[in-house]
């Protein structure tokens, strides 16, 4: 039960931050912000105090003419991670995309993650073989580009 709540909390999270990397600034006020998530208002107030603390969205108090406001925002962290989760669900769905590995000490990293899928527990494991296969791709194509 608690997985599956979990998995809805993500998935909301996502939603929200999906929203946000799609308005120019990335910035908007609460209750717009849950009309284009399609989230409920007052479930989304919940959950956003709680992504809110755990770091995973940010948020401001704007005061203008007595009344107050939340804006909440993805500052430049919060946006590479809400991306490099959406590539790697892509990539679990089996759409062709690609990670992009740095590519300053490639091939050391490559050896070292062959190794781990060849000698440890860690062989069978799905993320693994996808990052790898990122790897392998990023070298092709820097080999291809270099000539």
């Amino acid at each position: 039960m608690a997985a599956l709540l979990e998995g809805l909390a993500m998935t909301m999270l996502l939603r929200i931050q999906a929203a946000l990397a799609g308005v120019p600034g990335r910035r908007l006020q609460g209750y717009r912000l849950a009309a284009l998530s399609g989230v409920p208002l007052k479930k989304f107030q919940k959950r956003a105090a709680i992504f809110v603390r755990l770091g995973q969205l940010s948020r401001d108090k704007v005061r203008t003419d007595g009344n107050a406001f939340y804006w909440y925002s993805l500052d430049d962290r919060q946006m590479a991670v809400f991306q490099h989760r959406q590539a790697l669900d892509e990539a679990k769905a089996g759409k062709d995309i690609a990670l992009v590995a740095d590519v300053e000490g490639l091939p050391a990293r490559l050896a070292f993650l062959r190794m781990l899928k060849e000698k440890t527990v860690f062989g069978e494991h799905a993320m693994l073989a996808l990052v790898i296969a990122d790897y392998e791709r990023t070298q092709r194509l820097r080999n291809t580009a270099a000539g």
